[in-house]
């Protein structure tokens, strides 16, 4: 199969998937239009009843100057030259005066619309940018508040279109088109309403030329939609293809792939070009059938209007015809900025729907709940199971387990056994399926999250270091911190050598993620970070993995001494370990095989004594 035929291929997908969106979309926009002025315009009401006062204003001025045109030929013109073959010195005064009267009503005219166009303008520009900042606030919020199983689901860079392309969507035809959207419609009716009043005999031939338009615009406004739809996930697409390849750029050098994901790239930018060109054309296509139709009637207007001049029929005279003739073309101009903008409208109503269906993600409650106030550390899994969605095997299958108060309890077992899905059970990242956790003697789905989260820290493995200073990361948790606190557990988490080390110590700033760090410096980095919120339980998922044996004995020794009389859980694969924890949990499957201390699981077969024998033997290799 040729280079081509797979773009097509890939292009078809996409705009079948957007017919798909578009079929399910059906109905919905009435409903999000209603919700944006409900819950973002009210606000504005009287900006917006301003801007529809000045709108009118502005959609009638164009027809007034088509009456001062005609008062101009029909008044002062015709009339003047058929006083040329006699003495018109006597209509000198009169001519000059109707020539002042209508330089001054244009000018009042052209005055009115200044102001008219200033007031729409600021409007819009203040309502744009407000809509902006709100949706962006409630977005951003939304993201901090859902279920990670969202974020399991969807590409990271969906998530940043939404924030910033979708909501500048909205913001751009808020503050460009919005005005043209409301006062082309005024203009079409208000221009209908004069041209019938002038002479609707006139009127009848442009009154035929709409309805073949608006059939015309019909036929192609499906194909209109599900193009500008299909642009708008190829976009989404290009955004999370971007973002990703980015996050892993590391990866991308190391297996030289740099071509590669080039080459991937440009198939998605170029499938982009095509559906722009496919956009352009049937937007070129409604153009030209507007200005066809547009002539057309025109010129039959023309040819009536003259016609019926030289035979004196109807009363109709020259200056009426001109202004007629410039009045059915003021009257097919909102026509065709309606029909350009039918992309734009489409293009923002699909942005706006993603939004709200983005702001409607479930959620859980983050607060109103039992709040966790000098808890105990007790932790208590009553048959716990859940699944990841795109798994078909269970994380945890029916899982039960205690942990005393006060407790050091590590937690072993394969990979994929489920010790990092209980840790974000625990927090409450993800709901189970079935069964209950209890923390502190209460079940945490009745607890208020915030608080939960405020006694239970967790540090992982592989942490995410925020760029900023050395101290901005350790304070994040705790931003009143003082820097001899910060000093302090720092020096807890075995930071002080590296520290010391650095430019600028606590005040050199380190780049997104934490680059230019160890893997060690970043795991103590975050080990400081959960300690100065002086946590009652701490749960480390394999938290010192990257530290050598010496350094992680002494933050071993540490951690005992600081969490003395509360809960650690420590997931780890090294012995030494959890050979010096209080008690042992092995996990498989997503279920509890073992639990007991270092010499009891020992002396039982299992993976705990498989484990040590393996590193035994790794360790007299």
């Amino acid at each position: 199969m040729t280079t081509s035929s797979h773009r097509r291929r890939r292009l078809h997908r996409i705009i079948k998937e957007s017919q798909s969106d578009a079929q399910e979309q059906t109905g919905v926009q009435a409903g999000d239009l209603q919700r944006l002025w409900r819950v973002y315009l009210t606000t504005h009401r009287w900006a917006v009843a301003g801007m529809l006062a000045a709108l009118v204003v502005w959609a009638s001025v164009p027809y007034f100057f088509a009456l001062t045109h005609r008062y101009m030929i029909d008044g002062i013109l015709v009339p003047g030259a058929g006083a040329m073959i006699g003495d018109h010195s006597a209509l000198l005064p009169k001519f000059l005066l109707g020539l002042g009267l209508v330089f001054g009503a244009n000018m009042l005219l052209h005055t009115v619309n200044l102001v008219c166009n200033w007031t729409v303008s600021s409007s819009t520009l203040k309502i744009g940018r407000d809509v902006a900042l709100r949706l962006r606030d409630q977005l951003y919020l939304k993201l901090n508040t859902l279920h990670l199983g969202y974020y399991d689901r969807t590409q990271s860079g969906r998530v940043v279109a939404r924030v910033q392309a979708d909501v500048g969507q909205i913001q751009n035809t808020v503050t460009g088109h919005l005005a043209s959207l409301l006062i082309e419609p005024i203009k079409l009716t208000v221009g209908f309403a004069v041209l019938f009043w002038l002479d609707w005999r006139l009127a009848r031939i442009l009154a035929v030329a709409a309805p073949l338009y608006a059939g015309i615009f019909i036929l192609l406004r499906p194909r209109i939609r599900v193009n500008g739809m299909a642009q708008s996930r190829l976009n989404s697409r290009l955004y999370g293809l971007t973002a990703e390849r980015l996050e892993a750029i590391q990866v991308v050098k190391a297996f030289g792939k740099e071509r590669g994901e080039l080459g991937v790239f440009s198939r998605a930018v170029h499938n982009g070009v095509r559906l722009a060109q496919r956009h352009a054309l049937y937007n070129q296509g409604l153009s030209f059938a507007a200005s066809a139709l547009s002539a057309v009637a025109v010129t039959g207007i023309l040819l009536h209007g003259l016609l019926s001049v030289r035979d004196g029929l109807h009363g109709m005279t020259l200056g009426s015809v001109v202004a007629f003739v410039h009045l059915a073309q003021q009257v097919f101009q909102p026509i065709q900025t309606l029909t350009a903008m039918g992309a734009v409208v489409q293009t923002t109503m699909v942005s706006l729907r993603r939004i709200f269906t983005l702001l409607d993600e479930p959620c859980p409650t983050m607060s109103g709940g039992i709040t966790l106030a000098g808890m105990a550390g007790k932790i208590r899994l009553e048959h716990v199971t859940f699944s990841y969605p795109s798994q078909s095997r269970p994380a945890l299958r029916d899982l039960s387990l205690e942990v005393r108060a006060g407790d050091h309890v590590a937690i072993m077992g394969p990979s994929g056994s489920g010790k990092s899905t209980l840790f974000n059970m625990l927090l409450r990242f993800y709901e189970p399926q079935q069964g209950r956790i209890f923390v502190g003697g209460v079940d945490i789905t009745d607890a208020d999250v915030a608080s939960l989260r405020r006694h239970v820290r967790y540090v992982q493995q592989e942490p995410f270091i925020f760029s900023g200073t050395i101290a901005d990361s350790i304070r994040y948790g705790c931003p009143d911190a003082t820097d001899s606190q910060i000093a302090a557990v720092a020096g807890l988490a075995e930071m002080q050598e590296f520290i010391s080390g650095l430019p600028e110590r606590y005040d050199t700033v380190i780049g997104e993620s934490g680059i230019g760090l160890s893997g060690g410096q970043r795991q103590r980095l975050a080990l400081a970070t959960a300690l100065l919120t002086d946590p009652e339980i701490l749960l480390l998922d394999d938290a010192t993995s990257a530290l050598d044996a010496e350094t992680e004995a002494r933050i071993r020794k540490t951690l005992r001494s600081v969490m003395a009389g509360r809960t650690s859980l420590i997931i780890t694969q090294r012995i030494s370990t959890a050979r010096n924890c209080d008690h042992i949990i092995v996990l498989e499957e997503g279920g509890v095989t073992q639990s007991g201390t270092h010499d009891e699981l020992t002396s039982a077969d299992g993976f705990y004594r498989r484990i040590c024998k393996q590193q035994d033997v790794d360790s007299h290799a």
